[in-house]
């Protein structure tokens, strides 16, 4: 199930039973966005839960292959408004959603008597209570956002200054697979304007010369530190440049800077610090444009997967300022 559809069905409601979410949806949303007991005018109550998302199609990179996700869903209530926030805990940055769960309760003592007005405050007080488990830290922080608009019953978009015309298009991921199923995940992406294509592998080639069978739409590639020999990443992103590709994501093992910077040199193609950017501290969280220590532009700030983990810390990375927890 894709969270979009799990929003619509609430298929999986924290404390409901699963039968009745597929007979009421639109109650269960409701009873979702209704206060947690407890809460009131002068208290705070959270939630937290693991909901199994299942995938249309089995997620494969470089690094795993699932068919499933196991997501962290938080709920914050007080003064009768409730915010919903959500973590997706990551293999690659040895992360499980139990542990993600586990890691909120243990900060509840804090998250109970914390003021959501001040939320840049209470997440740089999570920051340095909790090392690592940036994907409670996403949950926590969305969660604490939602409530925030709801409250004052705007956007935050509108909330912090943003235009929506000036948004950039983000991409749609189609992850490893047979060139028949890779096609067939092409088509199925029809209404996005953008594709990301994983890749890493030795069936490179092979799977762009799918993806480019069936579209000419724009393409980015994520090789997700899959190609460990400098003169074979050279080689690859020269041909997916001839591909139509605008740009390669963690072309290297996120260790090899030096080897990384050895590639930018003889490539015209733009490479993006992902997994090299570590958090929000690190030199892949810059304003965007500038080059961190390996030579790589820092062209895409990764709010997705909780290096910059959510609305708090990626709107601080954009601003170039961050508190010193961050």
């Amino acid at each position: 199930m894709k969270r979009r559809e799990w929003l619509k069905n609430a298929g999986a409601a924290l404390a409901l039973p699963a039968m009745a979410s597929r007979s009421r949806p639109l109650a269960i949303l409701k009873a979702w966005d209704e206060p947690i007991a407890g809460s009131g005018e002068n208290s705070a109550a959270w939630q937290s839960s693991i909901t199994r998302l299942k995938l249309r199609h089995t997620w494969t990179t470089t690094m795993s292959s699932s068919e499933y996700r196991d997501v962290l869903y938080v709920r914050f209530s007080s003064e009768g408004i409730t915010g919903m926030g959500e973590g997706a805990p990551i293999i690659r940055y040895r992360e499980n959603a139990e542990q993600a769960r586990q890691a909120v309760e243990l900060l509840r003592p804090l998250l109970t008597v914390a003021n959501p007005w001040q939320f840049e405050k209470v997440m740089a007080q999570v920051f340095r209570q909790l090392p690592g488990q940036f994907a409670a830290k996403s949950a926590i922080d969305i969660a604490l956002m939602d409530w925030v608009g709801k409250k004052l019953g705007v956007p935050l978009y509108r909330l912090f200054g943003f235009s929506v015309e000036d948004a950039p298009r983000t991409t749609f991921s189609i992850g490893i697979d047979t060139p028949e199923v890779t096609r067939e995940k092409v088509r199925e992406a029809e209404p996005f304007p953008i594709l990301k294509i994983k890749v890493g592998l030795d069936t490179d080639e092979e799977t762009i010369s799918a993806v480019r069978s069936v579209t000419k739409k724009p393409l980015r590639v994520d090789a997700n530190e899959g190609w460990k020999d400098k003169e074979e990443a050279v080689r690859k992103i020269n041909w997916l440049e001839s591909q139509g590709v605008e740009f390669v994501e963690q072309p290297m093992p996120a260790a090899m800077l030096e080897e990384t910077r050895w590639v930018r040199a003889r490539v015209h193609v733009p490479l993006i610090a992902d997994d090299s950017g570590g958090n929000a501290n690190s030199a892949g969280c810059q304003v965007s444009g500038n080059e961190n220590h390996a030579g790589l532009h820092d062209l895409e700030l990764n709010q997705r997967h909780c290096r910059c983990p959510s609305v708090t810390p990626c709107r601080l990375c954009r601003s170039g300022w961050q508190p010193p927890h961050y």
